[in-house]
């Protein structure tokens, strides 16, 4: 590999990325950082897929600007292939169901907008901890100074407590629920992963024991007891409906032949204008198009970020997060878009009811 680690950042957050960076190598660890390591004449997007691969492993700085940030998306979801994540926290806000995904399994570092040195250490050890091939070249003095303080970081580690596990609203249970149906074996996997990186070789299937693992924390959180103010009995609705139960115009998207999301519409548009809105807000759809506005078929923008397009006129809806949809179609063509789109987030999708 050619550095130690990628540090994906918001362009938002330049000047304490830059404080992070310069704090890492003072440590010893050879970090790859945006823009300052793209190549004159690159293509960005190419450069920084390059620069993700050329490392062993990613430092993420979350903020709100990073989670704002369609290319921090990209840059977490290309790295979690094969590359530990190490995340490092620069204020309180929250994060999205897609960050949570790859990163709430994962200690994190407490930084804010003004990392000090105590910080840096940790990091930098984080690093070496988390990145097999990864070393540090301290000074003498600073070897020294770490052995003969050793024994006192030793007796506050084991006095740490870990922090309570933050109260979480009916909503948020129903998404985590929805990835795991969407992504179960993608973790599974990357649990394998992991824990082949750090032990080796080991008489125990990890694959078979990740597996398990992944479909007993869903089963955890389904049946987790949640009080919702919707009038029902307080437990967590499956997110899987069975498409037999629902009127109307009825679309299921599976994954290798098992349903992972139900929806259905009073009529066909409805039904349409939901199942996009959930595959932008779930899978990524925005993404996995070509661009915005989308043209499938080289005919008309089917998706678009505004009510207008240049070459056509187009009846758009509004939908819920923020892009807008024309649905002037025939029954065929719509199901025929929903194909399309379902097809660029890697699913199948099937319709039922009265389509």
């Amino acid at each position: 590999m050619d550095r130690d680690v990628f540090l994906s950042h918001s362009s938002e957050d330049a000047d304490v990325a830059t404080d992070i960076c310069q704090g890492l190598e003072a440590r010893g660890i050879d970090v790859w950082m945006a823009p300052r390591d793209i190549p004159g004449g690159k293509e960005w997007t190419a450069a920084i897929l390059d620069g993700i691969d050329s490392c062993e492993g990613i430092v993420f700085l979350s903020s709100e600007h990073a989670y704002d940030s369609a290319q921090t998306k990209r840059e977490i979801q290309h790295a979690s292939d094969d590359k530990p994540i190490i995340p490092v926290r620069l204020d309180d806000t929250s994060a999205p169901a897609h960050f949570r995904f790859y990163l709430s399994h994962i200690q994190w570092i407490e930084a804010g907008q003004s990392p000090d040195e105590e910080v840096y250490e940790e990091l930098a050890d984080a690093v070496v901890e988390a990145c097999a091939d990864v070393t540090r070249s301290l000074p003498e003095d600073s070897a020294a100074d770490d052995d003969s303080s050793g024994e006192d970081d030793e007796t506050e580690a084991g006095s740490e407590e870990e922090d309570p596990s933050p109260d979480i609203d009916p909503a948020e249970l129903r998404e985590l629920v929805e990835i795991l149906d969407a992504e179960q074996a993608h973790i599974a996997d990357e649990v394998a992963n992991a824990m082949e990186r750090q032990l080796g070789e080991t008489p125990i299937d990890l694959r078979s024991r990740s597996r398990e693992f992944v479909a007993d924390l869903r089963a955890e959180l389904e049946a987790i007891d949640v009080e919702d103010g919707s009038g029902g009995d307080g437990l967590l609705t499956q997110s899987t409906t069975d498409a037999e139960t629902l009127d109307g115009y009825v679309v299921t998207f599976s994954v290798d032949g098992d349903a992972v999301k139900t929806m259905s519409g009073q009529n066909q548009s409805e039904a349409m204008r939901q199942a996009t809105d959930y595959l932008i807000r779930k899978h990524g759809l925005v993404e996995a198009v070509d661009e915005i506005p989308w043209v499938p078929g080289n005919k008309k923008a089917i998706l678009n970020n505004s009510t207008e397009w240049e070459h056509a006129v187009t009846q758009y809806y509004e939908l819920e997060s923020g892009y807008y949809l024309d649905t002037k179609l025939s029954k065929r063509g719509k199901q025929r878009e929903l194909e399309r789109m379902a097809d660029r987030c890697d699913l199948s999708v099937s319709f039922t009811g009265e389509w």
